[in-house]
């Protein structure tokens, strides 16, 4: 990312995410600064795009789309039982 195009969102952003432990979530490594961009290492996500899956298959199997459904819910609700960092009205 541009380095011109980070602002307070982002970092906070950068700063949730990196606290985020959990099997349904993107694992974040670190982030590190070149002279014009920021760098942030993620976990490899072998599975592609879930957008990418359904496209490809037409339609989903209810089971599958209730199971990743259920993924989904889990990694939503354990981000949103997380603290924040940003600082609110800002």
């Amino acid at each position: 990312m541009e380095r011109e195009y980070v602002g307070h969102y982002v970092e906070s952003e950068i700063l949730n995410h990196s606290k985020l432990r959990h099997p349904h979530v993107v694992g974040f490594r670190e982030v590190f600064l070149s002279k014009h961009h920021v760098n942030i290492v993620m976990d490899y996500a072998s599975g592609g795009s879930l957008f990418d899956y359904v496209q490809a298959r037409k339609r989903l199997k209810e089971s599958v789309a209730r199971w990743f459904f259920q993924q989904l819910v889990f990694a939503c609700d354990y981000c949103h039982r997380k603290p924040c960092t940003c600082e609110v009205g800002q």
